[in-house]
């Protein structure tokens, strides 16, 4: 009778912790619940500086799934989900193309939180209280376009409030968050150029 009542114990205990084990959170645990406050929102908008090749930009996003919008001082950029058009307010041209995977990461280094999941191992770092890192490495390291990731996340709204992109060129690209919230559904329009509001010296499409 004792033996059952030890092995019924032990079983429990074995339970308890399997189930402990299986709910340590991961990287990809922490980058999922980033995602998908993103991807489930009808929108986010953030505020950051971007900084890459030495130079910084104060820059505002809005993101909405695949597309988006960006503010800088000298350029506009919009991305349907296909489509890119880049504004620059200085030259008043316009450069229309179908942008890489490689070059929205450059202007937008959000869009890594798109594709995590089936191109990246996530490695959960240690953090300050209050946020959670996860390191970012391609699982195809030959054909990846980013060498490595980390992205800072706030451990309340499970938003992003840093990512720094290291491309295969050795290039680094920090966005360093200074506010990001989810707001409300937007538009087609918000993420595509319309001529009719802008001065247009030229337009230069690459498609």
């Amino acid at each position: 009778m004792k033996k059952s009542i030890l092995i019924a114990i032990l079983a429990i205990f074995v339970g308890f912790t399997a189930r402990a084990v299986r709910h340590v959170e991961t990287g990809a645990d922490v980058m999922g619940a980033c995602a998908a406050k993103i991807d489930k929102a009808p929108s986010v908008s953030a505020k950051f500086t971007l900084t890459a090749g030495g130079q910084k930009l104060a820059c505002a996003l809005t993101v909405a799934k695949q597309k988006y919008a960006m503010v800088t001082p000298q350029v506009r950029i919009w991305y349907n989900g296909l489509t890119q058009w880049v504004y620059n307010s200085q030259t008043h041209e316009v450069t229309v193309s179908e942008p890489t995977s490689d070059e929205i990461m450059e202007t937008n280094p959000f869009s890594i939180l798109n594709s995590y999941a089936k191109a990246y191992d996530c490695r959960l770092l240690k953090a300050q209280p209050g946020e959670k890192v996860v390191e970012l490495t391609p699982k195809n390291t030959k054909n990846a376009s980013v060498r490595t990731a980390t992205v800072h996340i706030d451990s309340k709204t499970s938003l992003p409030t840093k990512i720094t992109v290291t491309m295969p060129d050795g290039k680094v690209v920090n966005a360093q968050v200074t506010s990001c919230a989810v707001g409300k559904a937007l538009p087609a329009q918000a993420f595509m150029f319309n001529k009719a509001d802008y001065k247009i010296s030229e337009t230069i499409d690459l498609r």
